[in-house]
């Protein structure tokens, strides 16, 4: 479906302010196909909203009205949010499968009000086990679509840990070498990250995943699933159960 030409009378949603619904339609119509960050879609959506008759929103804050559409698809499986602030608008034509609907939704790295003791935590989608240090893995999204695209369950993915500076501050100097901003898919909290990173290099190092031409060190080809199924395997009482879905 194409969108509509400028002042095309027949627009369905003239004189009507944008809804959730509204939203989801347009973005679907618009950015089908696209990997597109959220303020695009937006301004995208707003845009092309107004200048075809329908009337501006009534919201203070639009944003939240296309969090909702957006939320809303994810849960049909008409969008994926594969990155903090970036959703790819499925086709109509996409086979829906239930991998789709078990994604969760990544929290946003740069959501505030959130306490400094809590906020690695917050940054990552599935926290395991206690302690004061902790073992991450995170990737680029890019890596992930382009992997599944060709029918692949494994991708770049780093594996470090956090001690003294905290995962926040981590991600800060890594994003000055990174074309994108980072997934945290699993954090792992632990009252030892040396020995437990040092066992997931070494596993996947003999396993012959270890890139070598990643942006930095650390980069192995795996993926969050083998990531905790490892970690089970290493200390299966402190990895059993998720802190947070």
């Amino acid at each position: 479906m194409k969108p509509q030409k400028d002042a095309d009378s027949s627009y369905r949603y003239k004189g009507i302010p944008p809804s959730p619904s509204i939203v989801a339609e347009l973005t679907k119509q618009l950015f089908a196909g696209q990997l597109v960050d959220r303020q695009k879609i937006i301004d995208g959506v707003r845009n092309f909203h107004v200048k075809h008759g329908g009337s501006p929103p009534q919201v203070t804050n639009f944003a939240n009205t296309v969090k909702k559409a957006l939320a809303d698809m994810k849960k049909i499986g008409d969008a994926e949010n594969p990155s903090s602030g970036y959703w790819k608008i499925l086709p109509a034509s996409t086979d829906f499968t239930l991998e789709h609907a078990a994604v969760e939704l990544p929290v946003s790295i740069d959501e505030p009000s959130i306490s400094a003791g809590s906020r690695d935590d917050v940054l990552a989608e599935v926290v395991l086990g206690s302690g004061p240090s902790s073992v991450y893995l995170y990737y680029l999204p890019s890596y992930r679509i382009r992997a599944e695209e060709r029918g692949e369950h494994s991708w770049p993915c780093k594996i470090g840990r956090s001690e003294q500076d905290p995962l926040q501050r981590v991600l800060a100097q890594a994003g000055t070498a990174l074309p994108e901003k980072p997934v945290v898919a699993v954090l792992l909290r632990t009252n030892y990250s040396a020995a437990l990173e040092k066992a997931f290099h070494g596993v996947l190092t003999l396993r012959g995943l270890a890139v070598r031409d990643a942006p930095g060190v650390e980069w192995f080809l795996t993926s969050p699933d083998e990531f905790v199924a490892l970690a089970k395997l290493f200390d299966p009482k402190s990895f059993d159960t998720p802190r947070r879905a």
